[in-house]
């Protein structure tokens, strides 16, 4: 994932005490130059785009010029003015259906392009909320020593990664994935450590990533569970975090499943969970489902699934005006179709996609 600036730590804190979640992602200066910045409907049977544009069209564009002038300089006067304008949208939006869940999504890319995005699940569809677990309530007891030596091997790998010769001097994994994967002395006696332990205490860490109330716990068990002899127990334990209640745990999972279908051939994949992630109310999650299946569809014996299964929300994540989401999209489009409609012929590819 992007490492965040000191900057966008201290506008995403502001952010999070109104109430408003922004995602910070890397938008491709190509792709910013090609699309306008706007805003998105994902996605609901009772409300569409031309009436999101005519009801709060004004309010949105309003909402995406204040959250660039905080961007760019924080004030308590636009921050107070941002907290009203996401009350006023969300309030007219639950005026405007039955919905199970409203939220705003606001992602910020570079030369400060943000998109937004208006999450919407209607009543009759609230089975896409059921795509989160709840919060786990249980506290799971591992190795002291175990999670001591992640905690500093964390603090190793932070104090390295932003060293000038980090780049240069990547070190070979001792599990399916490393989070600070660094030629460093240091560093190499914590992965073979973990190598050494984590096959011993690998129950205890599935329990923790399952039912641990702490977040920071489950995403440490997730890291740890790369570790793990088995490529298949590590792919069903991360598979199975996408389901996570806490974004952070989600998105770690995602990255670590991205990088492991990359370098490693994975012969069992769990793609159920892939493709309904594809669906998530929340469009950071879409985001990371869609890097997840560009490398999914490499596989032919995956491919098929995925056509079959996934068609349509593809070619919904295709009409969106968000560059990043519109682009992977299409790439995994191009990959299942030999005769492929153009990349914006919308009509075409509904009607490919309700052939499947």
């Amino acid at each position: 994932m992007k490492k965040l600036t000191p900057r966008e730590i201290k506008l995403r804190r502001h952010l999070w005490m109104l109430g408003v979640f922004i995602t910070i992602l890397l938008l491709n200066k190509s792709i910013l130059q090609k699309n306008n910045v706007g805003f998105d409907l994902y996605r609901s049977a009772q409300v569409d785009s031309a009436t999101l544009e005519k009801e709060l069209g004004k309010t949105l564009r309003e909402l995406r010029s204040t959250l660039l002038a905080i961007y760019v300089k924080p004030s308590v006067a636009k921050e107070q003015q941002l907290g009203l304008l996401h009350k006023q949208i969300i309030d007219k939006l639950q005026r405007m259906g039955n919905f199970a869940y409203v939220a705003i999504s606001p992602t910020i890319g570079e030369n400060n392009a943000i998109f937004i995005t208006v999450e919407l699940v209607d009543a009759s569809d609230r089975y896409r909320l059921m795509m989160v677990a709840p919060e786990p309530q249980q506290h799971i007891v591992v190795s002291a020593p175990l999670l001591q030596k992640w905690q500093a091997y964390v603090v190793a790998g932070e104090r390295n990664a932003w060293h000038k010769s980090a780049e240069k001097n990547k070190l070979p994994c001792a599990g399916y994935y490393c989070k600070y994967p660094i030629n460093n002395a240091d560093l190499q006696k914590y992965n073979a450590y973990f190598s050494d332990h984590v096959p011993r205490h690998k129950t205890q860490l599935q329990l923790m990533l399952q039912y641990d109330q702490d977040p920071n716990k489950r995403v440490a068990a997730l890291y740890l569970l790369a570790y793990d002899s088995s490529i298949e127990n590590t792919v069903s334990a991360l598979s199975g975090a996408l389901k996570d209640s806490n974004r952070t745990v989600r998105a770690a999972a995602a990255e670590m499943l991205t990088a492991i279908l990359t370098q490693q051939k994975v012969t069992r994949f769990p793609l159920g969970i892939a493709v309904n992630h594809l669906d998530s109310p929340d469009v950071a999650d879409r985001n990371d489902a869609l890097s997840l299946v560009v490398q999914l569809v490499k596989y032919p014996t995956y491919a098929g699934y995925i056509r079959q299964h996934a068609a349509l929300h593809l070619v919904q994540l295709l009409k969106m005006h968000h560059p990043i989401l519109h682009k992977k999209a299409y790439h995994v489009l191009h990959s299942l179709v030999q005769n492929a409609p153009s990349q914006y012929d919308y009509v075409g590819w509904e009607r490919w996609a309700q052939q499947q």
